[in-house]
């Protein structure tokens, strides 16, 4: 009886030492696979994180459009049966709005084939960027890199307040025309472009007389008491630049610019010089605009010019203009728009002293297609080689993009608008 017992209790305790080994074995299986699994998940993270960022450098330099037509993206839609179509079958590309009003471009990749020979092929085919061969891709990884754009309102447009001599030597004669009446006609033009700039308004002779508040909706209205305006009385530079530096500070804009004209010296108010160092001082540049003046006039309207105190900016091609006939005085607003519209900024973005700018921040064209359309990036805009080609630089110490001509002049003739993007790349999920 108790050998019997002995092994009921001998082939139990066998039974569970079996049925341990078979879980030890079954655990040691299960995480054999687990880790294999979380070795592969990790892999196919990885590179999709790699293609995001590969992605995220194409838009950046050459442009959204251009991602899905480079070699490493082309690949991809080959390996998946699509080997020409949209953006979206090669990834998709998210404008997602920051609390500061920018908006940061998110590449998110949804991939199902190996990068490995696309890559190497590719000139951005680093050993950072090198797949596996034997991986399979089924999962989604996404980069991304702060970007500006600036087609709206709201977003670093620059201010511009218009003060305009309608003082009573504005009556005499300007090539055939008087000179009130070919400065309504030049204003009437550049106004109607609608470019986007903000406009505010002040027409002086004798004192103030009239004043209209910068904002986006008020075109007509400016024209409209441009054009009712007729000359008459003196000429008080002081309290037209008092008033337009007021109106510019209420925008709290961080482009304020005030583009003052007259055709003559003053003959009213207080120091125009002390009201230009006040203006300045709050932050407005200024543009001085010189009709038909003499000598005098001139070295007072350049003394009054620029961001800071003459001499730095004395006389400065970009803060003084002079016009003596009526082309002329076209040319110079088509001059001062022009590098409004062609400054772009400031850019919210902080260099270091060893970071160079080309590799921070970059500009594509968007175009009335809505087709991005790459530029170079340019240490010097104005030599005879540049000038005729799509390219930007940007200066640091203000933290603006500038354009050579002939990318400016996609803006100014053919609407097209600046993408701006900058930052590092950095993954996301």
């Amino acid at each position: 009886m108790r050998t019997q017992r002995a092994r009921q209790k001998g082939g139990a305790i066998s039974i569970i030492v079996v049925q341990l080994c078979l879980v030890f074995a079954l655990f040691i299986i299960a995480a054999y696979f687990i880790g294999d699994w979380s070795v592969k998940r990790e892999q196919q993270q990885n590179q999709a994180d790699a293609i995001s960022v590969a992605a995220m450098q194409i838009a950046r330099t050459q442009g959204i459009d251009a991602v899905c037509q480079h070699a490493a993206m082309q690949t991809l839609m080959a390996a998946n049966g699509r080997p020409e179509t949209e953006l979206d079958d090669c990834g998709s590309f998210v404008e997602i709005e920051q609390p500061d009003g920018t908006t940061r471009l998110q590449f998110v990749a949804n991939t199902r084939s190996s990068l490995n020979e696309s890559m190497a092929a590719s000139r951005l085919g680093t050993p950072a960027l090198q797949l596996a061969n034997d991986v399979v891709l089924s999962n989604e990884g996404t980069a991304g890199m702060a970007q500006q754009t600036f087609d709206q309102a709201e977003q670093n447009l620059p201010q511009f307040v218009l003060v305009l001599d309608f003082s009573g030597s504005m009556q005499l004669d300007f090539g055939g025309q008087r000179r009130y009446q070919v400065l309504q006609q030049v204003v009437t033009n550049m106004l109607n472009r609608d470019y986007p700039i903000e406009y505010g308004l002040v027409n002086y002779s004798s004192d103030v007389l009239a004043a209209i508040a910068v904002g986006p909706d008020n075109v007509a209205q400016i024209i409209n008491r441009v054009n009712s305006q007729g000359p008459d009385g003196m000429t008080n530079y002081q309290a037209a630049m008092d008033r337009a530096t007021q109106l510019l500070r209420a925008t709290n804009s961080e482009r304020m610019n005030m583009l003052f004209i007259s055709d003559g010296e003053p003959t009213a108010g207080g120091d125009p010089v002390d009201a230009a160092d006040r203006a300045r001082n709050a932050g407005v540049q200024i543009i001085t605009l010189n009709i038909g003046g003499g000598a005098a006039q001139a070295d007072l309207l350049k003394d009054m010019g620029g961001r800071i105190e003459p001499p730095e900016d004395y006389a400065h091609p970009r803060f003084y203009f002079s016009a003596a006939n009526p082309q002329a005085l076209q040319d110079a607003f088509d001059a001062i728009v022009a590098d409004a519209l062609c400054t772009i900024g400031p850019i919210d973005v902080e260099l270091e002293d060893n970071d160079n700018p080309r590799d921070k921040v970059f500009a594509v064209l968007k175009n009335a297609r809505d087709e991005e359309v790459a530029m170079d990036y340019a240490p010097n805009l104005t030599t005879p080689e540049m000038r005729e080609t799509l390219s930007y630089n940007f200066n640091r110490a203000d933290r603006m993009i500038r354009l050579t001509e002939a990318a400016c002049e996609e803006i100014l003739d053919n609407g097209a608008r600046v993408v701006v993007r900058h930052g590092d790349l950095n993954l996301v999920q």
